[in-house]
């Protein structure tokens, strides 16, 4: 009857309005990490952001546990009519729930989380308290039925644990990690990073750790190590031993003998002496971080090494005369035990073909190259979908021969886009010197010579359309150049006069530089790509290279004169000389958001300051 045609409404209400706006909910939470990546989400995010902007990013789905929980408050009336099983089943949801906040700690600010947990305790006295001084009344086939539950769940986990157990001691624990890159982060995060995609393109089984990525703890870092990892991969750079969190790696994988130990020996790394293993105390930088309390001491430091540097520990080697595609490649094989042809002799030369997108990284500086190649893999990407499936625009110059100055001149002059990753040694590269010159004359007009209304002093008066997009991006480590470079070190690369380089270079710098934050996580460089690929025009004209050709013969003859010294001990010096910082640096905290790479060229300062060029 009345009874009836009620729940009959309600039903109808409930799939109309309530039932909608769930569904909605968890369709936009499902969809947020994926939007977040995106450079065309605004709207999506301005109006979701109720669902999330309370919240810690790493717990951005909260939104979704406290609609299930006004759900289930809710509908708890409805699904019992016993007054005292509501009460029961009200506390043992409203006790959930809140322990599942004390444990998440959603909230973005701590006096929320508190506020959170005291009013779900507040709200349970009530509960406990209505119940008492309204007499409600329990029959002992409802205490009955409830305890039944209760036991049932309590036997069913019980038993599940112990299967649990008797699984994981019997049966062969597959590691979560095929590999992990134990790297020394601020000399060699590019390089780890580019490792990481060639073993993805190599092989579909091969789970990558690098903690840029898959690092949440630090504290648990050791224990990833021990249980989840089939083989440590050992990146020797110049201070990777030096780091006491890279120490431990090592030495938890050869304590436990948990995974398969493989030292991958880069080029300036040099072993450490025995007098350097007799005194580890002043060898590692222990400095903020106490490697006792993980129960990791000094002799069993020494010990590793020792196998680490040893004959027992495989040995993989940097091919020399390759690109960073390459080398990884090989790298890659070898980890993989797969037989890799040998690659021909010598680098390929500079393409003589309009059109490309051209990445200048500093030659002979193994982290830019790297950073080149990743760049070049997911600006390609990008580039892929927005241009209709164009393959092959994306060239790092680095992994070209760059011994003919004049062919790059050439090559840069009919270029689509020039990315120029400014890296430390990068203002005495004479190849990257040609690009940032040719990118001047390509691009520079002084203000006077701007068309009405522009507001871009390194745009020419013609469309983006037609004309070379140039995009300089900073590595760390990057200092721009001071007075003492333009008065001393450039006028020995380039000859000088009143309409010489450092005009050039200066306008070249009053362009806006992006970074590109090679330590920071794969989401963080797909959006700083996706920005990059955006500004890359889809038509472009073929330009004549306005550089003096006075200047090309200066900076051949220092090309000549740079060449990359043959001796690793060369090697160090020029290493130590170009990036003195490198030692010292623990981690770089350099993170750009979507929001920042995608409105960097269009915010106000930057319009103020172009106006007042």
């Amino acid at each position: 009857g009345e009874h009836s045609s009620m729940v009959a409404v309600g039903m109808v209400t409930f799939a109309l309005v309530p039932l909608p706006f769930l569904v909605s909910a968890a369709y936009g939470i499902r969809k947020y990490p994926a939007k977040v990546k995106s450079t065309h989400s605004k709207t999506f995010l301005l109006y979701c952001r109720f669902l999330f902007s309370r919240f810690n990013p790493q717990t951005y789905y909260y939104g979704s546990v406290m609609l299930l929980r006004s759900f289930l408050i809710t509908i708890v009336p409805v699904a019992f009519k016993d007054v005292g099983v509501q009460m029961i089943v009200l506390t043992a949801t409203l006790l959930c729930f809140s322990a599942l906040q004390t444990w998440l700690r959603p909230w973005r600010s701590r006096i929320a989380n508190m506020l959170d947990t005291m009013s779900s305790v507040l709200v349970l006295l009530v509960l406990v308290s209505a119940s008492l001084a309204g007499g409600v009344e329990v029959t002992l086939s409802s205490i009955g039925t409830i305890s039944s539950v209760i036991f049932g769940f309590l036997a069913f986990g019980t038993l599940a644990s112990m299967i649990a157990t008797a699984a994981l001691l019997f049966a062969k624990r597959v590691p979560k990690y095929s590999h992990f890159i134990c790297h020394h982060k601020a000399a060699a995060s590019a390089q780890a990073r580019l490792m990481k995609m060639v073993l993805n393109e190599q092989s579909s089984a091969a789970r990558v750790f690098i903690d840029s990525d898959d690092l949440k703890n630090l504290d648990e870092l050791f224990n990833v190590v021990k249980t989840d990892v089939a083989t440590l991969v050992v990146y020797l750079t110049r201070d990777t031993l030096r780091r006491p969190w890279c120490a431990g790696e090592v030495t938890t994988a050869f304590k436990t003998m948990s995974a398969r130990v493989v030292a991958v020996w880069a080029r300036g790394f040099v072993a450490p002496a025995e007098d350097e293993l007799m005194h580890l105390d002043t060898y590692i930088d222990l400095d903020g971080c106490n490697l006792a309390q993980y129960n990791i001491f000094e002799n069993d430091i020494r010990v590793s090494f020792n196998k680490l540097l040893g004959a027992e520990t495989p040995h993989i080697s940097m091919r020399t005369g390759c690109s960073s595609s390459v080398q990884f490649k090989a790298i890659t094989s070898e980890l993989l035990k797969r037989n890799m042809p040998e690659p021909p002799k010598g680098l390929p030369p500079v393409p003589d073909e309009a059109g490309l997108i051209l990445i200048s990284a500093e030659p002979g500086n193994d982290e830019a190259m790297a950073a080149a190649s990743i760049l070049a893999s997911k600006v390609q990407d990008a580039v892929f979908r927005e241009f209709d499936g164009a393959a092959g625009l994306v060239i790092p110059l680095s992994d070209r021969d760059l011994g003919d100055l004049n062919a790059i001149e050439s090559c840069l002059a009919s270029a689509r886009a020039i990315i120029i990753l400014l890296s430390a040694g990068t203002m005495q590269s004479p190849s990257q010197l040609v690009a940032i010159l040719e990118s001047a004359s390509r691009k520079a007009v002084l203000p006077k010579q701007m068309s009405k209304g522009s507001t871009d002093p390194m745009t020419s008066p013609k469309s983006l359309s037609d004309n070379c997009v140039v995009i300089p991006m900073t590595l760390p480590g990057f200092t721009f150049p001071s007075d003492h470079y333009y008065s001393t070190i450039l006028p020995g690369m380039v000859p000088t006069g009143t309409d010489g380089p450092e005009a050039s270079v200066r306008v070249f710098f009053k362009l806006i530089a992006a970074p590109f934050s090679i330590e920071a996580s794969d989401q963080v460089l797909d959006v700083q790509a996706k920005g990059v690929a955006a500004r890359v025009p889809k038509n472009v004209s073929k330009c004549k290279s306005t550089i003096r050709q006075d200047f090309m013969d200066a900076l051949n003859s220092v090309a000549i004169r740079s060449s990359i010294p043959s001796s690793d001990r060369e090697l160090q010096a020029i290493e130590a000389s170009f990036f003195p910082q490198f030692r010292d640096m623990e981690e770089v905290a350099a993170v750009a958001t979507g929001a920042v790479m995608e409105t960097f060229l269009t915010s106000s300062l930057e319009v103020g300051l172009k106006q007042s060029l």
